[in-house]
């Protein structure tokens, strides 16, 4: 067994799955918003909870910019906490167990390459809908990760100018779920914390000021997307993340496409755009993809750049369930 974390900005999701991806156990805590130490508490809890399950392994996915060789994260996205953490070298020293990480966007390029829709296509952009929007992008039918393992970081995009001259606001960080959510609980007379699900049951065309912020919110993923059809070329976007999961999401983002192209007809390469069919669940199947990537597919490559593995632990049985899958 295999315990995997999503370490996202809202929430940590958890869950303990098989060498087939099969979920045996699986659940999520808030993300602690300033402090590493009780972040790393809680999931040294959550893995000494499960100790029956003998886990053979940890993956680790996160946002921010990380050197899945090196185990380091670098800026963390909005969780700033994570800047120059090894996480990678903590759960070793921990546990005693092999460990891999990953950033957040390409371990749902990863889990749409092993189980969705991008074996289909060689050229793909996966994106995860969040506090901020995670990316992966797939060329010629492998994630790519660039030279300074930014590829994907489609959240620091430049958007619109903000009241400070020659300060701009960055697309990904702009377009947050849970600010939308929020903003339209609170036009609502609803409380802070409601549930999503309730809150999109307010999202239609006759509630004005709901509509105005949710299709605020889905113009300027839009726009995202047609620059980066543009730059790309992809055969398809594949959407994921907790609000994706309601269809209107992608038909409003698809409508506000259409929208920039019939005012800009220089646009003529409309892109396709389609729900992941790993929902929610993308970035665990993806965390654990890159786990056998890093311990038994591409073990060479890893020792080649030096990667930090656990010392004291052997892969033998990893390679030997893999072999039989």
């Amino acid at each position: 067994m295999y315990m995997v974390f999503d370490i996202g900005g809202t929430f940590v999701k958890y869950a303990i799955l098989d060498k087939s991806g099969n979920i045996f156990i699986q659940g999520k805590f808030p993300t602690p918003p300033s402090s590493l130490n009780d972040l790393l508490v809680e999931m040294y809890t959550i893995i000494e909870r499960y100790e029956e399950y003998e886990v053979r392994g940890i993956s680790i996915c996160c946002p921010g910019v990380v050197d899945s060789y090196q185990g380091v994260v670098y800026y963390g996205g909005c969780l700033t906490y994570l800047h120059e953490v090894n996480l990678k070298q903590k759960f070793i020293e921990k546990f005693n167990v092999p460990v891999s990480i990953e950033n957040d966007g390409k371990a749902a390029a990863l889990a749409e390459l092993w189980r969705g829709g991008v074996n289909e296509s060689k050229h793909a952009v996966i994106m995860v809908l969040g506090s901020a929007i995670g990316g992966g992008i797939v060329i010629d039918g492998k994630l790519h990760r660039g030279k300074h393992f930014s590829a994907g970081e489609v959240s620091y995009m430049v958007g619109d100018p903000t009241k400070e001259p020659g300060v701009y606001k960055m697309c990904g960080f702009d377009a947050c779920a849970p600010k939308m959510i929020g903003q339209i609980a609170e036009v609502n007379g609803l409380s802070a914390d409601t549930d999503g699900r309730v809150v999109f049951e307010y999202i239609h065309a006759e509630n004005r000021e709901s509509w105005k912020i949710f299709t605020a919110y889905c113009h300027k993923i839009a726009r995202m997307i047609i620059s980066l059809q543009y730059i790309l070329d992809p055969e398809r976007f594949i959407i994921c993340g907790g609000v994706s999961a309601q269809p209107l999401v992608r038909n409003q983002i698809m409508n506000e496409v259409k929208k920039i192209y019939k005012e800009n007809p220089m646009y003529l390469l409309m892109p396709v755009i389609e729900n992941s069919k790993l929902n929610n669940d993308a970035n665990l199947y993806g965390a654990l993809y890159h786990f056998f990537e890093e311990y038994i597919e591409k073990a060479d490559e890893y020792e080649e750049h030096n990667a930090i593995l656990c010392p004291n632990c052997s892969t033998e049985l990893i390679a030997l369930e893999q072999s039989s899958i």
